[in-house]
């Protein structure tokens, strides 16, 4: 219950708003004549970027699939919860909306020129979105309030996730260290806000995204496993979830093998730092860089170790006895 925060209730409003209004944006601009201004295809490999397979499947994260929202997140969905059956629309209606946000995203930037968008300007969006859906809502008029209005509308999602993403830590450091200073609620508050701050101003946020995305998705892949490894118990079909389990793990591991590449390229081979650092603050980029070689390889191992533990118990489960299904 403490997860229900009045700040993060009342911005929902206009953080769903917003996705609705560049979606209608989008489907009327036929009418309203707003054009593509980006290819729908450009290349499968970029120097910056590396192959469409497997990294965009980890730089786009959460859009269509989500290890957080399904291992981690829904442990504070469960306490929110009015009764069981609520998950399943909860759940369902979540994951929507936020392919609902992609897709918006992806529309906003698709009418952005390649100078607008730059080396993924994040305010592109507000332009973008702006340039959707101005002209069925008043035109030039309306331009300057709606700018205004989108780029509340992206510092409403930083300032919630980032509120999210630090309770959650507060929760983790309880349950690692316990009654140790480390666990104090305000100590790790600190701590948990000192991180992504060091990341940002050494610009390795940058390359840290990469990582957290094949982390997030190697819980989406374990979450699929979960679930057919569930079904082969009871003697359902598995088809349906196996499938994309192995497509999942195959796809995150191979990314993960790749940027940790890339890093070690960068520290070991050119000796310089990937990350986009506004200051001057290169060495520790290439520290932190060093450190993200090893969070890639640890990554990479314990998917790995994963994978197989996962398969092997998918194996025992099919050749047991059915398993009893819970009753509803």
């Amino acid at each position: 219950p403490t997860f229900i925060q009045p700040v993060t209730y009342v911005a929902f409003y206009p953080a769903i708003i917003g996705v609705v209004l560049v979606i209608i944006g989008a489907l009327l601009s036929p009418v309203t004549g707003v054009t593509l201004l980006q290819p729908a295809w450009i290349t499968g490999y970029t120097a910056a970027t590396g192959p469409i397979w497997p990294m965009m499947f980890v730089a786009i994260a959460c859009g269509a699939i989500s290890g957080w929202h399904s291992l981690i997140g829904s442990s504070s969905t469960g306490k929110q919860l009015d009764i069981e059956t609520d998950a399943h629309p909860v759940g369902v209606g979540a994951m929507l909306t936020e392919g609902l946000l992609a897709l918006a995203a992806l529309a906003a930037y698709m009418v952005c020129t390649g100078d607008e968008i730059g080396a993924g300007k994040v305010g592109a969006f507000v332009t973008g979105a702006t340039r959707l859906t101005a002209p069925f809502l008043g035109g030039v008029r309306v331009e300057a309030f709606l700018g205004t209005f989108f780029a509340l509308f992206l510092v409403i999602y930083a300032i919630t996730v980032q509120t999210l993403v630090t309770r959650f830590w507060r929760l983790i450091s309880a349950e690692l260290f316990g009654e140790s200073i480390l666990g104090q609620k305000h100590v790790s508050t600190i701590v948990g806000l000192a991180l992504p701050w060091l990341f940002a101003v050494a610009g390795a946020w940058w390359n840290l995204w990469l990582l957290f995305g094949g982390a997030n998705q190697l819980l989406a892949g374990l979450a699929l496993m979960l679930i057919t490894i569930y079904l082969a118990r009871v003697k359902a079909s598995t088809g349906f979830t196996l499938g994309p389990a192995i497509f999942m793990i195959v796809t995150t591991l191979a990314a993960l093998a790749w940027e940790t590449w890339v890093f070690v390229q960068a520290v070991f081979i050119k000796r310089a730092t990937l990350s986009k650092a506004p200051i001057n603050a290169q060495p520790w980029a290439l520290v932190i860089d060093f450190i993200f070689i090893l969070f890639g390889a640890a990554l990479f191992i314990l998917g790995l170790r994963m994978a197989l533990l996962t398969w092997g118990s998918f194996s025992k489960a099919k050749a047991a006895p059915p398993a009893e299904a819970p009753a509803e």
